[in-house]
């Protein structure tokens, strides 16, 4: 009877713990599904991965490569770039003589506008005239120099850097400075008597002053060529 008892007990332990071991699987299998289940839906979709918008692609008014920078001007600041435009005598078309270079309305240019062509003194007398007012008449420019000095004696064609060119002595003249009014203005008292004979005595302006001539820098000889 004993025996039989103790085996009951056996059988009811065993197989409590054969449900219980059984129920734990279950749960555990469950629970795995359910927790792959949430992973799937909190993963997406792939097709909706693809369907994502590309993204923007850089401005191409943009340059992927920075621009050349701007060649260096080296250039000497004091130099002029600019020659001086000269014509050649009777190569410039005219309808007055002041259209005739390269002095154009300059009262010393002897260029006369003759059949719509600038004429150099054609008939030598502003030449001449130009010499008696102690000038020296240039003729590459056709122009009455009024010079402190006369032009070298050196001859250009001596100097290499000018070799092979048509070359001459231009006078370059520095434009005086503008004449100055130096005020010499005072006030004076001037006395009179009135009608019933007092002294009145008053202050009046005298406007008075000069003109002092502006200074002259001297001018220079240099060369010129076409």
């Amino acid at each position: 009877m004993a025996l039989r008892m103790l085996q009951a007990l056996c059988f009811l332990f065993l197989f409590g713990g054969c449900v219980s071991s059984i129920d734990v699987e279950n749960s555990g299998t469950q629970y795995q599904e359910t927790d792959a289940e949430a992973l799937i839906f909190m993963g997406g979709d792939d097709d909706a991965d693809e369907e994502r918008d590309p993204p923007v692609p850089n401005d191409p008014t943009e340059p992927d490569e920075p621009s050349d920078p701007p060649p260096e001007d080296n250039s000497d600041p004091q130099e002029d770039p600019e020659d001086p435009y000269v014509p050649e005598p009777g190569t410039e078309s005219c309808v007055q003589w002041q259209d005739c270079g390269p002095h154009y309305g300059d009262s010393n240019s002897l260029y006369q506008c003759i059949n719509n062509t600038c004429m150099c003194d054609p008939n030598g007398a502003s030449q001449s005239n130009c010499t008696q007012a102690g000038g020296y008449f240039v003729a590459e420019e056709c122009y009455c120099a009024m010079a402190d000095s006369p032009p070298p004696s050196d001859p250009i064609s001596n100097q290499s850097e000018y070799e092979g060119q048509e070359c001459w002595y231009h006078w370059e003249d520095v434009p005086c400075e503008p004449d100055e009014w130096i005020d010499t203005s005072y006030y004076t008292e001037e006395c009179y008597y009135d009608s019933n004979n007092e002294l009145i005595c008053e202050l009046v302006y005298v406007n008075d002053g000069y003109w002092e001539e502006g200074y002259c820098p001297p001018g220079w000889w240099e060369v010129w060529c076409y």
